[in-house]
């Protein structure tokens, strides 16, 4: 690293996931050319206050946003992941639907509707909804018959997923998308509330041979979050989202 730096190429994937603060001083080095000089840096982040201010000391080559997919490429995937008759089916949905159309244009998310839609041919036509689907999948595999709504859940399985929101929400006011088994263990999740697949084990530090957990995709857990919110406290005022948007970091 310090006879050939230019040979090292260090990627930093998801950094607004994180505290800036919490990521340690050296990283913050890095980042504003600091420390590792001469190396190749790569930053992924989604728009983040504290990632572009960190990032403006540094010089960076290039700065690229990352659009999503276009027209021909959504017709590319669905037709690559699906059979023609479903392909056909649901593109026709996405030419007649602007909200669908535009949920397509982020890469995971084509990926979840092409899912849904092959498991239950059903279409989101919001974030929040094909989340919403996504839970009736999950818990229609659990519960071993069709779910149509959330007031369909068994009761049980309905306390087991709002207790994993719960935890979604505590890990995202305390700014973890990260979790130890002590974390777990501490919110009482059983192993049923694993089993679920909502949680998925991780390996962030192969030196390490404790087990950490995280959610499928920091949207889910956003998602998780707003559902147990909204199911614990009074309809939002304009004053109590400022705040709540506060308590959780945002700008």
């Amino acid at each position: 690293i310090r006879l050939h730096p230019q040979r090292i190429c260090l990627i930093l994937d998801g950094l607004d996931e994180t505290s800036l603060l919490d990521c340690g001083r050296f990283i913050q080095r890095v980042i504003s050319g600091e420390a590792l000089k001469g190396i190749h840096l790569i930053i992924t982040s989604r728009p983040s206050a504290d990632v572009f201010s960190l990032a403006a000391k540094r010089h960076f080559r290039k700065r690229v946003e990352c659009v999503g997919f276009r027209r021909e490429h959504v017709q590319a995937y669905v037709c690559k992941v699906m059979s023609s008759e479903e392909a056909a089916s649901l593109l026709e949905k996405v030419e007649d639907d602007e909200q669908l159309g535009s949920l397509m244009t982020t890469p995971l998310f084509a990926k979840v509707v092409c899912q849904l839609y092959q498991s239950c041919r059903n279409v989101p036509h919001s974030v929040c909804e094909m989340f919403d689907l996504v839970i009736l999948e999950v818990a229609k595999h659990k519960s071993g018959r069709a779910l149509g709504s959330w007031q369909e859940i068994p009761a049980a399985l309905q306390q087991v997923i709002m207790k994993i929101a719960a935890f979604a929400d505590a890990m995202l006011r305390a700014q973890q998308t990260v979790f130890t088994e002590a974390d777990i263990q501490k919110f009482g999740l059983s192993d049923s509330a694993i089993a679920l697949g909502l949680l998925v084990s991780c390996d962030p530090d192969a030196r390490d041979s404790a087990k950490y957990w995280r959610f499928s995709h920091l949207a889910m857990q956003e998602y998780l979050a707003a559902k147990f919110y909204a199911s614990v406290e009074p309809p939002l005022t304009p004053g109590r989202l400022v705040r709540l948007m506060e308590s959780l970091g945002a700008e």
